[in-house]
């Protein structure tokens, strides 16, 4: 299907927006986070404006949380509980719906199972660094 009403209020901000207008809140609605936008500006300036070059960048972060939400399940449950996990978003139609949307729903689904590996990860280690990295995982998700 062609753009949605918000998706195409996303690109045409994409489009017009300076990064830091983007970062600052100028340039962009309230709904979505500031990394949302800034690495779809940059995906824009690589890859262009057209419809299918804006819905590549959901695409491709749908993607790759197949692979970390899979690392999550194997995490916390074992081998099989990552196959089944991974296997389970792979065939997910909301996921699938939400990795062709122009919106930051495949970004939030990707930084929440990366923020649940790195959480998981402090709390084993309690080192400062990975304390860090997990508090900068999330920052940059808000």
């Amino acid at each position: 299907h062609s753009f949605w009403y918000d998706e195409a209020y996303v690109a045409n901000i994409v489009a017009r927006g300076s990064y830091w207008g983007l970062l600052t809140g100028a340039d962009r609605d309230n709904g979505n986070p500031p990394l949302f936008w800034l690495v779809a500006k940059a995906w824009a300036a690589l890859f262009g404006t057209s419809e299918a070059a804006f819905r590549g960048f959901p695409a491709v972060v749908g993607t790759l949380a197949i692979p970390a939400t899979a690392a999550l399940g194997r995490r916390l449950g074992g081998p099989a509980a990552g196959v089944l996990a991974g296997w389970l978003v792979a065939l997910n139609p909301f996921a699938l719906e939400m990795s062709s949307e122009t919106r930051v729903y495949a970004l939030l689904h990707l930084l929440a199972a990366v923020n649940c590996l790195l959480f998981l990860r402090w709390l084993e280690s309690r080192r400062w660094a990975d304390g860090l990295l997990y508090a900068a995982g999330l920052a940059v998700s808000f």
